[in-house]
């Protein structure tokens, strides 16, 4: 009797083990080129074999649900970003107001336009006498 059970945890086990030989990426998608592998293991590798592609499959999923709820609640978003944005289009604002108006406002003292206290001088005659 014990020597069935020990016949039955050496006895092979058959296991399809496929290997990714090169990934292909497309336009519109990507293709992944697989080769097939077959192999008789016993019991310990074959189990270490299956734990190994499980716990693959159990990270890739808790990854993907923790990285798609982090992008939900905003985590991934920088903390300042917006104040950020705005600052800087403020700055762009305020730079092509300067720029449009840089012709008609001097820049001294504040952009105060000097006030003329004297009126012109009448000049009294014949204009056609002149001479410039």
């Amino acid at each position: 009797m014990e020597t069935n059970e020990g016949n039955k945890l050496d006895s092979p086990v058959h296991v399809n083990i496929n290997r990714s030989i090169r990934m292909l990426h497309f336009s519109d998608g990507v293709e992944e080129e697989i080769e097939e592998e077959k192999k008789s293991l016993t019991w310990g590798p074959w189990f270490s074999h299956y734990a190994s592609r499980s716990g693959s499959k159990v990270l890739n999923a808790v990854d993907y649900a923790g990285e798609s709820l982090a992008n939900f609640f905003g985590i991934t978003t920088p903390k300042y970003q917006i104040e950020i944005n705005e600052y800087e289009r403020l700055q762009e604002e305020k730079k092509r107001l300067e720029d449009e108006s840089a012709g008609w406002v001097p820049k001294n003292g504040g952009g105060d336009i000097p006030l003329v206290l004297n009126e012109p001088l009448k000049v009294m005659g014949n204009y056609d006498n002149m001479e410039v």
